[in-house]
């Protein structure tokens, strides 16, 4: 059957059965109620009772300091007030009963309300059946949620890391990141949440605070795997060069051990876009070795490590060591060359400071840039050169399609996504290592 409707059918039998208790109940208040006659001198000896109850919880009241002395002094003459009252009531509804006892022995009737009290005593099974309804109801309903529920919706870290990134439009990634913020600043000492920010922020482009969310985990807890995301951060601030920290971090990290996979495979990476050839087989080949063959990441590995044999011309499963030299090759193919200029009608629209993006992306399929240079309205106009080194991701690069779209944007609020107000323009699709490419702003997107 359906989850679904299960759960819907579940729902209804659940409300049914409530419905059905508190009704009989109801019924057993209201209709198998018995009045009983009370002697006043019995219903004045009950209401003593009660003022003495009433006494002893307003002592309790201020023995825990719920009462000051005063209060409880005022509200003590006021019970006493109201004893003093009722009990004079009761003497004169004894005497008056008293009174008519010497004249008649007739029954009272039921409507002497002085001398009438309707008692209900419910049957012994009503007793029971808040208490029984208030532990059967939520133990029902958490046991049929993990049955037919989802429980990990519960958990916003995990809602957010579902598997399906298609879903995740910029909107959505940027009501994420909105989120996430606002959770953490409640739960500051949640590493794991910092690096869901950050990757969060990651996928929006805004490397300089998904940098400053990795490092904030780190301070929280040392995690070789998110140091190595760092690197890659880094080195996307850098424009894809890993000179400097990134490096530096790769190396520390394989120091302390050597086998770490996620440094072994950025570490190829890294050396493929500085085209050393060996030292990229060198590392993949050594972590090639702890990837089972039926891994998702298997296939792109070995494809990997094809690429780098090619780039060496070495045989197919050729073993290169870190020593050997790296053989030049013409990277033109790679890389794609132009101009990109602003129509002077643009001229009263923008400023000099406005960032102004230019990248590639595919011609077909998903539209993240292969490879960006960021720059400014006063530097153009700008010559460009687009290839691997300034990829946003090394294993998704110029290298790795035939045809893509050209794209220049200028943007006043430097956001890497497309906003209202931003001027652009697209050419292609053309051939990877196409040169001379010529691309005018002018006009809004």
């Amino acid at each position: 059957m359906n989850e679904s409707l299960l759960f819907i059918i579940l729902a209804l039998s659940l409300m049914l059965l409530v419905i059905a208790f508190f009704w009989a109940t109801l019924k057993s208040a209201v209709y198998k109620s018995r009045a009983v006659q009370l002697d006043p001198k019995e219903a004045m000896m009950a209401n003593v009772a009660v003022y003495r109850e009433q006494l002893t919880e307003l002592a309790a009241e201020f023995e825990i300091g719920r009462l000051n002395e005063h209060e409880f002094e005022t509200a003590r003459d006021e019970l006493a007030q109201r004893l003093l009252e009722d009990s004079q009531a009761q003497t004169l509804a004894l005497a008056s009963l008293n009174a008519q006892d010497s004249k008649s022995k007739e029954a009272f009737k039921p409507t002497d309300s002085a001398l009438f009290a309707s008692q209900r005593t419910p049957t012994p099974w009503i007793r029971w059946t808040v208490p029984a309804l208030a532990v059967f109801i939520p133990v029902l309903s958490i046991s049929l949620y993990l049955l037919v529920g989802t429980p990990t919706a519960l958990d916003y870290v995990e809602t957010v890391a579902g598997p399906t990134d298609e879903a995740f439009t910029p909107e959505k990634l940027a009501q994420m990141a909105e989120e996430l913020t606002k959770r953490l600043q409640q739960e500051p000492s949640n590493a794991d949440g910092w690096v869901m920010l950050a990757r969060v922020e990651r996928s929006l482009s805004h490397f300089d605070s998904a940098e400053k969310a990795l490092t904030k985990s780190l301070s929280l807890s040392k995690n070789d795997d998110v140091e190595i995301e760092r690197a890659e951060v880094l080195a996307q601030i850098n424009r894809g060069s890993f000179k400097g920290e990134p490096w530096a971090i790769i190396t520390r990290v394989l120091k302390a051990n050597p086998d770490q996979g996620n440094a072994l495979l950025l570490a190829g990476s890294a050396a493929f876009s500085e085209e050393h050839y060996s030292e990229a087989l060198k590392y993949w080949q050594h972590v090639q070795k702890f990837v089972p063959p039926n891994s998702p990441d298997s296939a792109a590995l070995a494809d990997a490590i094809s690429k780098a044999q090619e780039r060496l011309g070495v045989k197919p499963g050729a073993q290169i060591t870190a020593q050997s030299t790296t053989k030049p090759v013409d990277t033109a193919k790679s890389r794609l060359m132009g101009r990109v200029d602003i129509s002077s009608s643009l001229a009263t629209k923008i400023q000099p400071t406005d960032t102004v993006f230019i990248y590639a992306v595919p011609a077909s399929g998903s539209r993240m840039p292969l490879a960006m240079i960021k720059t400014t309205v006063a530097q153009m106009p700008y010559d460009f050169v687009l290839d691997d080194s300034n990829a946003m991701n090394p294993s998704a690069n110029l290298s790795s399609v035939s045809e893509v779209l050209i794209k220049a944007r200028i943007s006043a609020s430097g956001n890497a996504m497309p906003q209202p107000g931003d001027f652009g323009v697209t050419k292609g699709p053309v051939k990877v290592g196409a040169q001379n490419l010529r691309l005018t702003i002018a006009e809004p997107l």
